[in-house]
């Protein structure tokens, strides 16, 4: 899901040089992130690198709007960066969906993505 910039912004422009996509410019009152360019960092980082590097606890948050697959991310980040010297890649270093960090609701979601191995577990709504 891309990142999203709330309210909570105060446009210092710590993510501004995150972004490997070059998806976030400075805005009159918050920095503005093209949806359209966020990839989550999929192909470069195990994190979102706006939200790592933001001093603001919620200024850079997931847009539950607009929810994506690592495929699609991915995707995109090869169609942004098809003429780049060194094309993104999969790999726990590069995805948050396969990093060994990865939210525990990831692992029970897609457990194939964290553990190939792993045997798949149905979880019970609560």
């Amino acid at each position: 899901m891309p990142t999203m910039i709330t309210d909570e912004c105060v446009n210092c422009g710590a993510c501004l040089l995150s972004c490997p996509n070059d998806g976030i410019s400075k805005g009159q009152h918050k920095v503005l992130l093209d949806a359209t360019l966020c990839t989550e960092c999929v192909g470069f980082f195990s994190s979102e690198r706006c939200a790592a590097v933001c001093p603001i606890e919620g200024a850079c948050v997931a847009d539950p709007e607009n929810v994506e697959t690592e495929e699609a991310l991915f995707a995109r980040a090869v169609r942004i960066h098809a003429r780049a010297p060194k094309p993104p890649i999969l790999s726990p270093k590069t995805s948050h969906f396969r990093a060994a960090d990865a939210p525990s609701w990831w692992q029970r979601l897609v457990p194939s993505l964290t553990n190939p191995r792993q045997e798949v577990v149905e979880v019970e709504d609560a």
